[in-house]
């Protein structure tokens, strides 16, 4: 897992690095924090970062730190960005962008807490995975990737991105596998 934060102030990085760490110790087997706190203009290769924590406050005159965050999705659709500021009325402002949280500098401890419970909740279901047998070999499928599955006799064909996966369990039991996925089932009769 690869950490991002960008942030001006230096105080506060040294509070707020030990906190990223310990939320990357209780989430993640490996994990590395890079820090840019100068030379704004200097960023370039945001799609090797799956969270970025944005300063949106930094005193930079030729960035607009509200349209950053618009970019960094643009360029790694993946990532997780997360807003640090200590100005608590840009919250409002700075949801228009879709942050996955925003941390308030004066709140960080409290902040921190709800943000490992979300951190938490998003990765697992995106790293969550299926296993099932394909072609005669067991095969791997993170739950993310999937679009669609669907009935068909006594097949199950799960549809995603770049494959289809056709196979012959009971789909009950494959609907199990799903257990905490977010899914909707629709009757084949209509």
């Amino acid at each position: 897992m690869k950490v991002l934060i960008i942030d001006d102030d230096n105080f506060f990085i040294k509070q707020f690095v030990p906190q990223v760490e310990l939320l990357m110790q209780t989430t993640f087997k490996e994990y590395t924090v890079d820090i840019i706190n100068e030379n704004f203009t200097s960023i370039k290769s945001l799609s090797d970062y799956d969270i970025i924590f944005l300063d949106i406050d930094v005193s930079n005159n030729y960035v607009n730190w509200l349209r950053v965050p618009t970019n960094m999705k643009e360029r790694n659709e993946k990532a997780v960005v997360i807003f640090v500021s200590n100005r608590v009325g840009l919250v409002h402002g700075a949801s228009a962008v879709q942050p996955t949280y925003f941390i308030r500098k004066n709140n960080l401890l409290k902040d921190m807490e709800v943000l490992t419970i979300i951190i938490k909740k998003f990765f697992k279901r995106r790293l969550e995975t299926i296993i099932f047998e394909y072609k005669g070999r067991k095969t791997s499928l993170k739950v993310s990737e999937i679009i669609y599955a669907e009935s068909l006799g006594h097949n199950v064909i799960l549809h995603t991105i770049n494959n289809t996966y056709e196979f012959r369990p009971n789909f009950q039991s494959l609907l199990k596998k799903f257990d905490q996925v977010t899914s909707t089932q629709f009757h084949n009769s209509y």
